[in-house]
């Protein structure tokens, strides 16, 4: 069993995530989306891949419920080029700049204030739905096999809650024509649960 001195601090999570859960931090920049370079199709592009990591998202919920811990390691490596965390992180940086390239469309301009800033570079700025979602996803990873399947869902729930709130300012011209996002189930405690059963069992009775 896991002992507090096993688990990693705030500081040293953030070091990691610095370090290497976002490689493209230590990458050439120019493997970063420019915004005089980004393309109409690059957006729908990077609007599709947000639909593929809620899909993704529904797998790693499956897997810690089965505990299958090193598959959700492999898909949660900040060494993949298309795991999870880098697929998010250059859609979300894609989608960021969009409202710089069509300045005209004025539907586009509320995904600049929802994505928000990389986690821990917001200072006293506003962080946004991308923050969220690199703060549970870097916990996540760090600490898988440590957390319960409840807890692992708990979590995972913030980075699928932190994707459909960008999805949802994002124009219907720019959504894929054949891509559909089933209804949002959102993530209840066990102990809600149990108070629920209760309640049903008391009010059969």
């Amino acid at each position: 069993a896991a002992t507090s001195q096993n688990l990693p601090s705030y500081n040293e999570i953030m070091l990691e995530h610095r370090s290497e859960r976002i490689p493209r931090w230590s990458r050439d920049t120019s493997a970063e989306p420019r915004q005089s370079s980004l393309s109409r199709h690059e957006i729908e592009e990077a609007v599709l891949q947000l639909y593929k990591s809620i899909d993704e998202l529904d797998i790693l919920k499956a897997l810690a419920d089965d505990y299958q811990w090193d598959r959700m390691k492999n898909l949660l490596s900040p060494g993949r080029v298309d795991g999870v965390q880098a697929s998010i992180d250059y859609s979300l940086d894609v989608l960021r700049a969009s409202p710089q390239l069509f300045q005209d469309d004025a539907r586009l301009s509320d995904l600049s204030e929802v994505v928000g800033f990389d986690w821990g570079s917001c200072a006293w700025r506003y962080c946004g739905a991308k923050a969220d979602a690199q703060e549970a996803l870097a916990e996540l990873y760090s600490s898988t096999g440590m957390l319960e399947p409840f807890e692992c869902r708990f979590v995972i729930d913030i980075v699928e809650r932190s994707l459909r709130d960008i999805l949802s300012v994002v124009p219907d011209e720019f959504r894929p024509s054949d891509a559909k996002l089933m209804p949002y189930v959102p993530y209840i405690s066990q102990a809600a649960e149990v108070e629920e059963a209760e309640y049903i069992k008391a009010s059969i009775l």
